[in-house]
């Protein structure tokens, strides 16, 4: 026995596949994908409802003693907004929830993902077709893309800088952004794909979570966890996911070997660019803001289905409906009284927000979509230091540019990782 420093910790994730909720998966450790969480967020506990009989007594002093009710465990942990590291260029392989520990965390608890395809040659741009908002392809690498997905291309001669976009539709070998990119991209420049988390109905998959600490006895699994995570986003700094998880079930492991994290597939994205755009729906005219804050806040919330022949009393755990399950807000300078209007008018506008532009090796791109919302409120505010702005409130609703009865086609919210 030692005494060991509580920082150090393994926390490694496994999804429950439907139908397989709660089953204890800590015998094959090597299913676990070690989460690269920021050190100081980790709080995770397992707990015991106790049931007093208030027996009757005569002395003031008499107490009953407990019977042992259910079990429950929550999992809060954080980790800095990231990408995958990977050139997803055309000859690579994209990563999946078996490779990717961020990824299976943000598909379980949303629901659904699609990748771009590997076709063993890279992509780039084609002079034919290509427009600011139609980027033709290599032939045959059309099928890389689908509506609600997103590309990236370069827009400058010589500069590896990336424009990423959402998926309006797909022709053929020429993929239609929903809004249009600040040029026309560069003939040759490599084209990129992304992997794509989006909204489902009904997720059901739960997470399992191994925690180790240094001590070889402080080992425990906590089992059928879902839940809610928030987005931070500080403007020139480091991103982060926080998630807030709820599960059935935990135990304690007892004497374990010592798991050496390895954190592959984490690419950190410094918030610098970030591209705020707020196109009108319908329109694929470019509207860039001059944005200090953006806040993009999910309501993602889970609760219990209760049955008396489920362990611990819970058979799995459901998604709720959320009125809405996507809002937030971006702060910029007051120049006239366009964002009034808006939410006069009611426009039906989407919110993109880019966080980098570079991939590969030292960079990645998360492109985050809200792809209609409501600007519901706008109030003064100062923007930055000291200039005079408003800040504007936005609430996100299923996409109706896309639509449809795919559920990546109408999901209210979704996230692109380069």
């Amino acid at each position: 026995m030692s005494i060991e420093p509580d920082i150090l910790r393994y926390v490694g994730v496994y999804e429950e596949p439907d139908g397989s909720y709660q089953v204890d998966h800590s015998a094959t450790p090597g299913d676990f994908l070690a989460l690269p969480y920021e050190e100081g967020t980790l709080d995770a506990k397992g707990a015991r409802t106790g049931f007093d009989p208030m027996a009757g007594k005569i002395r003031r002093d008499g107490h009953s003693k407990k019977v042992l009710g259910p079990r429950a465990c929550t999992v809060a942990l954080a980790t800095k907004l990231h990408s995958h590291g990977l050139d997803l260029d055309g000859d690579v392989a994209p990563p999946t929830t078996s490779t990717w520990a961020l990824l299976r965390v943000l598909k379980a608890i949303m629901g659904g993902s699609i990748a771009t395809t590997d076709e063993s040659a890279q992509t780039t741009v084609q002079a034919g077709s290509t427009t600011t908002t139609d980027v033709e392809v290599t032939t045959g690498h059309g099928v890389r893309f689908q509506a609600g997905g997103a590309i990236a291309v370069p827009v400058v001669s010589g500069s590896s800088a990336l424009e990423a976009r959402e998926v309006l539709s797909v022709a053929g070998d020429v993929v239609t952004v929903k809004e249009a990119f600040s040029a026309t991209p560069i003939t040759g420049g490599v084209v990129r794909g992304a992997v794509t988390v989006y909204l489902t109905e009904d997720p059901k998959t739960a997470l399992q979570w191994h925690v180790e600490g240094r001590e070889a006895t402080d080992g425990a699994i906590f089992r059928g966890t879902q839940g809610g995570f928030s987005i931070t986003l500080p403007i020139g700094e480091l991103g982060q996911f926080a998630f807030q998880l709820a599960g059935a079930s935990w135990a304690r492991l007892g004497s374990s070997s010592i798991t050496i994290p390895n954190y592959t597939l984490f690419e950190p994205i410094a918030l610098d660019p970030v591209e705020v755009h707020v196109p009108t729906i319908g329109a694929t005219t470019l509207v860039s803001l001059e944005a200090s804050e953006i806040a993009i806040e999910p309501q993602i919330a889970y609760a219990p289905q209760k049955s008396g022949k489920a362990t611990e009393t819970v058979a799995r755990m459901v998604r709720q409906p959320a009125r809405p399950v996507i809002q937030g807000s971006f702060l910029v300078p007051y120049e006239d009284d366009t964002w009034y209007t808006a939410r006069d008018d009611r426009e039906d506008r989407a919110v993109f927000v880019q966080a980098g532009n570079l991939v590969g090796a030292g960079g990645g791109i998360c492109l985050f979509s809200i792809p209609t919302v409501q600007i519901t409120d706008v109030q003064p505010a100062p923007s930055g230091e000291n200039v005079a702005g408003q800040r504007v409130f936005f609430e996100g609703r299923h996409d109706e540019e896309i639509g449809g009865s795919t559920e990546v086609g109408y999901s209210a919210f979704r996230m692109h990782f380069f």
